[in-house]
């Protein structure tokens, strides 16, 4: 039987999009499960599993990706506190509340860190003022996010003294946050593929949904971003990823650059209105369950009264904006690709972070990260990168090769093909390129073009040495010298078979 039905059944009911990592977590899940619950093959386990929710939610817990830290992206919890939240007082009277939604909050970081960043700007009277919900699809991150317990990793790009003021230091060396902060958002097991989504989730101000849709088909990206669409008010925000953002611009929501930072507003349209009436006439259904094609009855137009909340300490908030942006990020950057030559690929991501949280569309941080990623066999991740690259400057020579030796790892040939004649186009003296066209054409029978692609790399090796590959920062597994005997050796084959 294999894992076939199983990879069908995930992204039928999750979205999810397999790779290497969750190839491999979705073998050791259904190993461990057909252990724990004593089932005898592929078979018996997959009539189980589809059979069972709870067992479904158990396999899930296996292949979810739970990749998270606080204060990740900082950039955008400044924005909404600076920008976002300012304006949206503006709509609100005194008995509303500002409504935030953390989807795929996995262990709780995010949350935490939009809380933690009200806090710091508006003082605790905030509290009231605000209701912040966290929705997974991972049952047991969801716990562990109720729970509030840390250990160091999360907090690698956190500043000391909020993990002072939040947290509480346990004995086993892990951190705790304080029960003011707990007990302060709302955490569910929730699936965002699901048709109707809860009244909890309905009538959302603002939407964090970030580093999530990378696990996803496409097709599931564009509807569950819809999705969110839907169940947020007018002139309400989704803040995506940096490196998600172009992949949303599909014309649900209109894209907005505030401050340098992209993100996507709701604006008033006609059929809103329409889906206000719609709802309306079926009020017992909606006193349970927000469907995510329809909109909540309890909307209401912006208000000319509005609630002022007074920060608390603007000095300070200033003061770690100053620091951030003294960060001679160059020699950061040098310093991360230091540790990434030297296969310190842990520490290089972390340096890599601290630079994209003050410029997320460094290039070549970008490029080195999605190098990384890359040689980590992560490679959706780093396609991703590398198609926002791309999106921002079309001409990007080493996200194009980078996209092509990606694709021919996963043995799409054709859009190897296709991306490796992209870096021709774009630099005809790109060696790199013409040797990966003579391997794909070799290996699909065309022996006449493998030749030719085979002689005209040898050629510019001669010419142009290591110069002529086109990449930057991803490590080459043979030297200039050792591919174009490589080259020799296959034309001189090639030529004996023609």
């Amino acid at each position: 039987m294999g894992l076939t039905p199983f990879k069908n059944l995930f992204r039928d009911k999750c979205g999810f999009r397999f790779n290497d990592i969750r190839d491999y977590n979705l073998e050791k899940g259904v190993r461990s499960r057909m252990e724990s619950t004593g089932s005898k093959s592929y078979e018996d386990y997959y009539l189980l599993v589809t059979s069972d929710k709870e067992e479904f939610n158990s396999l899930v817990n296996f292949i979810t990706v739970n990749e998270t830290y606080f204060y990740r992206e900082p950039f955008h919890l400044h924005l909404f506190v600076e920008r976002l939240i300012p304006e949206l007082l503006q709509t609100k009277n005194s008995s509303e509340k500002i409504r935030i939604l953390s989807a795929g909050c996995s262990t709780g970081e995010e949350p935490y860190s939009i809380l933690m960043a009200v806090l710091e700007k508006f003082g605790n009277s905030a509290l009231n003022k605000f209701y912040i919900s966290a929705v997974d699809i991972d049952r047991d991150a969801v716990y562990k996010a109720k729970e509030g317990i840390y250990s160091n990793f999360s907090f690698r790009t956190f500043p000391v003294e909020l993990k002072d003021k939040y947290f509480f230091k346990l004995n086993n060396g892990g951190y705790r946050i304080k029960d003011e902060l707990r007990n302060n958002v709302n955490f569910y097991v929730f699936n965002l593929l699901n048709n109707i989504y809860p009244t909890y989730l309905c009538n959302m101000d603002v939407i964090f949904y970030r580093n999530v849709s990378i696990y996803f088909e496409s097709d599931v990206q564009k509807m569950i971003f819809e999705k969110l669409s839907e169940v947020l008010n007018p002139d309400g925000f989704i803040i995506v990823s940096a490196t998600e953002t172009m992949a949303h611009n599909i014309g649900t929501m209109r894209l907005e650059e505030i401050d340098g930072v992209f993100v996507y507003r709701k604006s008033e349209i006609k059929q809103y209105e329409a889906n206000i009436m719609d709802v309306d006439r079926s009020n017992d259904f909606i006193s349970n369950a927000c469907p995510a094609n329809r909109i909540s009855q309890t909307i209401k137009k912006p208000s000319k009264k509005h609630i002022k909340i007074e920060p608390p300490c603007e000095s300070e908030s200033r003061q770690r904006h100053e620091s951030k942006e003294k960060i001679d990020c160059n020699a950061l950057f040098n310093k991360a690709l230091s540790m990434a030559n030297d296969k310190r690929y842990d520490d290089a991501l972390k340096a890599i972070d601290e630079i994209l949280n003050i410029e997320p569309y460094m290039k070549k941080a970008n490029t080195l990260k999605a190098s990384i990623l890359l040689n980590r066999r992560q490679f959706d991740e780093a396609e991703h990168i590398c198609q926002m690259n791309i999106q921002r400057d079309r001409w990007c020579l080493e996200s194009i090769l980078l996209l092509g030796i990606i694709s021919k790892i996963k043995e799409d040939y054709d859009a190897a093909i296709n991306r490796f004649k992209e870096a021709v186009y774009i630099s005809s003296s790109c060696w790199l390129a013409h040797f990966y066209l003579a391997e794909l054409h070799r290996d699909r029978g065309d022996l006449n073009k493998s030749c030719k692609e085979y002689e005209i790399a040898m050629n510019l090796i001669k010419k142009t040495a290591v110069d002529g590959h086109g990449l930057t920062f991803f490590p080459l597994t043979f030297s200039a010298e050792e591919i174009a005997h490589l080259c020799r050796h296959n034309l001189q084959k090639l030529k004996k078979a023609l």
